[in-house]
């Protein structure tokens, strides 16, 4: 199924949102934590963040967004029950990365910037080592990610070296996350994927608030970090919607809708997230 495109060739989003929301919603669940959708997500940051570091001129309006989205994907990471220890490595990362960005809410001034960039790259690489590792028949798919991937890494070390805003860099950066859409756009049949990654930012593969989950096998799913509501999701007959609540919190971003905790870690449950 190819996603539709507007007249100037450039995919209107919402219509590629619409196609990844209407995919099965198994499909969905599976892909919510793939080691792809992961790695673009931190990737795309790392791409603003080096962006930011060479335009420091366009204010702190763009360095708020950026310190946005990065506590987005923090919270996100979060909320992954199981993590592996790989897993654990790129949550510290992003909390390095978060603590810093709050101060990008003042300035973006190098010594605010650069620990958050430096952060960035260090969960970058982490999550590009585990989606390179665990993908099993997508492997010939990110073989050019790959490539960018270490030209990235050369490009960046040379810009600490000689101590210079990020150019050539920016340039990769956003070339390996373009590379990362097309592999997560395959996955649903989208030909163009133009700012993907920024769908999946947002919490695209997260949204089940107007989900039909009457005839979906949940028994032995992650729910953890899935975004839910009372009048829009419907769930498998017997699904216990006051557990439900028990271990989810209010969204601070959807009206009337709720996300599902993990168990690990959690003070506010002490029930499991993940459907036996």
């Amino acid at each position: 199924m190819l996603a539709p495109t507007l007249s100037n060739g450039k995919t209107d989003r919402q219509s590629a949102s619409a196609i990844i929301e209407a995919a099965a919603p198994q499909v969905r669940l599976a892909l919510r934590s793939h080691p792809v959708v992961n790695a673009t997500i931190i990737s795309d940051l790392l791409a603003h963040a080096l962006d930011l570091a060479r335009n420091r001129s366009e204010g702190p309006e763009r360095a708020r967004k950026l310190a946005r989205d990065i506590r987005a994907a923090h919270e996100r990471a979060y909320t992954r029950a199981s993590p592996t220890e790989d897993d654990h490595a790129v949550r510290f990362a992003l909390s390095q990365a978060h603590d810093g960005g709050r101060d990008l809410t003042r300035s973006t001034r190098p010594y605010f910037l650069n620990p958050v960039v430096e952060a960035l790259e260090h969960a970058h690489v982490l999550a590009l080592g585990i989606a390179f590792e665990s993908t099993g028949d997508l492997t010939l798919d990110l073989e050019h990610a790959r490539v960018l991937a270490r030209d990235l890494a050369f490009e960046r070390a040379r810009d600490k070296a000689l101590a210079r805003a990020p150019g050539r860099a920016c340039d990769l950066a956003s070339e390996l996350v373009h590379e990362l859409e097309r592999v997560v756009g395959g996955m649903f049949g989208l030909d163009n994927v133009e700012r993907l990654a920024e769908l999946l930012r947002r919490g695209v593969l997260d949204d089940f608030t107007r989900a039909d989950l009457t005839n979906t096998d949940l028994s032995g799913t992650d729910l953890s970090g899935v975004l839910w509501s009372e009048a829009g999701t419907r769930w498998p007959h017997g699904m216990d919607i006051e557990r439900l609540r028990r271990i989810s919190r209010s969204s601070s971003l959807v009206l009337g809708a709720y996300v599902i905790l993990p168990d690990e870690g959690s003070s506010r449950t002490t029930e499991t997230t993940v459907l036996r």
